[in-house]
């Protein structure tokens, strides 16, 4: 009799566990939490071993799909994801997502270049400027041990020269209209002529 009630508090335990999401392995912790990613291209993976995240390319949907999966004692869990519609842009933020919860934060900001012109990208930190190197049809990645709105990190990518050539933020200052990447507009010599 004892060993039937032992029996089935372990089962009813297996059981809450499973359906609460926790699993083995973070990939399996995705899976369990968005079912829809097991048929979506697994771009990469950024993180450490207490905060992991996923990055999805997924066709059907027309999206990137990061998702975050916590470490706890010996299990993954995932409860958080951020989406971003697949553009024909040169270049595109395909992941951004800042957190803060407990003893943890961090930030995670990943661009896909596809213009030739741009050789490198770079961010502002609280210690200063970030910058990597990067190429057509590469990813580059940028993670902060804090939490900061990707909208904050001034993001920009320089040509070859080392002239800005796009910037991260809105089009127009003070308006919250789409956050992108934007050429920067070159001021005509007669504009600048007649501000002086």
């Amino acid at each position: 009799m004892k060993k039937e009630y032992v029996v089935t508090i372990i089962l009813l335990l297996a059981v809450t566990y499973y359906v609460s999401g926790c699993r083995l392995t973070p990939l399996a912790a995705v899976h369990s939490k968005y079912k829809e990613l097991k048929r979506a291209e697994l771009i990469d993976v950024y993180g450490d071993q207490t905060v992991q995240f996923f990055l999805f390319q997924n066709d059907k949907k027309e999206e990137f799909r990061t998702v975050r999966v916590d470490r706890k004692l010996f299990d993954y869990k995932s409860n958080h994801s951020t989406r971003v519609a697949i553009s024909q842009d040169k270049i595109q933020t395909i992941s951004g997502m800042s957190y803060m919860d407990g003893k943890r934060e961090g930030t995670l900001f990943v661009v896909r270049n596809d213009d030739n012109n741009v050789v490198s990208i770079e961010i502002e930190t609280d210690e200063g400027i970030e910058q990597k190197k990067v190429t057509k049809g590469e990813i580059v990645h940028f993670q902060l041990p804090y939490s900061k709105q990707i909208d904050h990190l001034h993001a920009k990518a320089y040509n070859d020269k080392g002239e800005e050539i796009y910037y991260y933020g809105y089009e127009t200052p003070n308006e919250m209209n789409e956050l992108k990447w934007y050429p920067v507009k070159k001021k005509s010599i007669n504009a600048s002529r007649m501000g002086n």
